[in-house]
């Protein structure tokens, strides 16, 4: 059971601020005393990597497991002998492992014998608990790395820095309390979560499938149906119109100019949206466009991974780059055509692999199905209400996730910081 704490003294750290009596201030290599840190492995030479079976982690293996605390496998495996030639350390099941650039501060437990390239520092902890040490690293100690690190082209924390880091520490027997304790608490917490996320999936497809209904079939559930002709819907209203997206909408690319960061940096009056394929990325000073346009990204994963929306309305004065077409229906109502360009599969008409690309010409003849201009407003008002309805069960789920992981950290920090007791 959890405990309010009795008897204190000070930690002389003003972020931890008091300490339960009978636990100590020592630096993290006077605990733990086997800390590693990364190798430089041949990437050229192919008999260290041919047939290898030691995993080797790199910045983006943390990537892959960033929703568990355990990391076992990577993308690449080295043998011995080039683990050998790299000078890293072989760490075994346990070892807690922390990144110590870019993002630094994660750390997870090593569930495998594993090594490490350069940008991570590993603990081997014998004298001290391995699960309670990633929890003090989650909690502040982690922040407390990434605020004392250096560096001008990378900030890193050095293996050095981290071994004379000062830190507080319970006995053993304690330490393992406070894991395991943390270890049930903080899964239900996890499990609290991600239900919550599933929910926000479910809605996310709810709304999508909202939207694919309306501007499909309309609102009209007995409506005559025909024949479509086109590929990504079978059948539509037999009074919906079937044409190219070029037929019905102009197109503005020509106006569009691209500014550098660098151009953009000097700027000082920035005042104006600057949009690039996904949304907003800057503001400038000046504008090109005055008025309400549909954007859709010309290039980039998303026309494929599809994360993010695809056409968005943009409106007011604005500056748009040359990562996404400019787009305005001739007649009819924009809400509508913005819900239908982004309900499309435009997966058929993109060129390209290392970099997707849907060009102007591939969009402009696009078929799609269009109601007649009353029945579009009647459509969009529709989804307007039934959006904002989603977004507000949306929107009290995500507070709910945030409020569950505001509770997670705080009693993460007051279990590795003493503020609660485990008995």
């Amino acid at each position: 059971m959890s405990l309010l704490i009795e008897g204190t003294k000070p930690s002389g750290f003003d972020w931890i601020g008091d300490i339960p009596s009978s636990w100590t201030v020592d630096r993290i290599k006077d605990i733990i005393p086997a800390i590693y840190g990364g190798g430089t492995p041949d990437s050229s030479h192919p008999d260290y990597w041919e047939d290898g079976d030691i995993t080797w982690i790199t910045p983006t293996d943390f990537q892959d497991f960033k929703d568990s605390n355990v990391i076992s496998n990577s993308r690449r495996k080295i043998t011995l002998e080039g683990l050998g030639a790299s000078a890293a350390t072989l760490l075994p099941v346990g070892s807690v492992v922390m990144a110590s650039r870019a993002t630094i501060g994660v750390a997870k437990i090593a569930g495998v014998q594993l090594c490490t390239n350069q940008g991570f520092v590993s603990f081997v902890c014998e004298r001290a608990s391995n699960e309670f040490l990633r929890y003090a690293i989650e909690d502040y100690l982690g922040d407390m790395f990434a605020n004392i690190a250096s560096g001008t082209t990378f900030r890193e924390i050095s293996r050095s820095e981290v071994r004379r880091t000062h830190y507080v520490f319970p006995c053993f027997a304690e330490q393992r309390r406070i894991a395991t304790y943390l270890d049930k608490a903080c899964a239900a917490i996890d499990r609290a979560i991600g239900a919550k996320r599933q929910q926000l999936e479910v809605l996310d497809d709810l709304r999508k499938s909202i939207i694919h209904k309306a501007v499909t079939h309309g609102l009209n559930e007995k409506a005559e149906l025909c024949e479509s002709g086109v590929e990504w819907v079978k059948q539509k209203p037999s009074h919906w119109q079937t044409c190219r997206i070029k037929d019905y909408c102009d197109f503005f690319n020509t106006i569009r100019v691209p500014l550098s960061a660098e151009e953009r940096g000097q700027m000082i009056d920035k005042v104006y949206d600057y949009y690039g394929a996904s949304g907003v990325i800057d503001k400038v000073e000046g504008y090109l466009f005055d008025g309400t346009y549909i954007l859709i990204a010309e290039d980039g994963a998303n026309l494929l991974r599809r994360s993010s929306p695809l056409a968005f309305i943009a409106s007011g004065k604005f500056w748009v780059n040359n990562h996404a077409h400019i787009l305005r229906p001739r007649f009819g109502d924009i809400e509508y055509f913005v819900h239908l360009l982004e309900n499309l599969d435009y997966s058929l008409y993109v060129t390209g692999s290392a970099q997707p690309k849907l060009t102007k010409e591939n969009l402009g003849k696009f078929k799609i199905i269009v109601p007649p201009v009353r029945e579009q407003k009647q459509i969009s008002v529709f989804l307007q209400g039934r959006i904002e309805e989603n977004q507000t069960l949306k929107s009290n789920l995500n507070a709910q996730i945030a409020a569950l992981d505001r509770y997670r950290k705080s009693l993460i920090h007051q279990c590795t910081t003493g503020k609660r007791r485990i008995e």
